[in-house]
């Protein structure tokens, strides 16, 4: 008898929860890097779609809250804009909520800490329980509003 392997194994584990994927043909797969990310994702996936002009990396990962409760595994979309010359720029809100759509993700929170960053990101725990909670940064950091409102990250200038 043959041994199927029903999931991605990553680490040696089978991983049975999957990272959102646009359904459409719009949406060309890209490779991604995962140099610039703060945690190292459990995996990632890089989507453009050239009639939008906008790039969605989709991935797993271990997130550790700040306020010392357990750490869990979230969703996390990162919506930015493709200029014209390639480089990356900040979508804005209308344009990141159509990414967002396409790729069936719902019920994420936007939350970003980079001084003028140039992606949006969204996310969302799996475990449905842990569902809307906002980062206890929102209490604690000052909102820096950019964008004349459209934008908003939490940090110091």
């Amino acid at each position: 008898m043959t041994k199927r392997t029903e999931w991605p194994i990553v680490d040696g584990v089978p991983l049975v929860v999957s990272i959102f994927r646009p359904p459409s043909e719009q949406w060309e797969q890209w490779p991604v890097s995962v140099a610039g990310f703060e945690v190292k994702p459990i995996v990632a996936e890089r989507y453009y779609c050239e009639s939008h002009r906008v790039q969605v990396i989709t991935s797993l990962e271990c997130v550790q809250p700040e306020d010392g409760t357990p750490a869990r595994v979230e969703y996390h979309l990162s919506v930015s804009a493709i200029d014209v010359d390639g480089s990356v720029m900040r979508a804005d809100e209308q344009l990141a909520q159509w990414a967002l759509r396409q790729f069936g993700f719902a019920g994420g929170l936007q939350d970003n800490h980079v001084p003028s960053g140039r992606v949006r990101n969204y996310w969302r725990p799996i475990a449905d329980p842990l569902q809307g909670q906002e980062c206890p940064c929102v209490d604690d950091e000052p909102a820096m509003i950019e964008m004349q409102g459209d934008y908003t990250w939490r940090g110091a200038r």
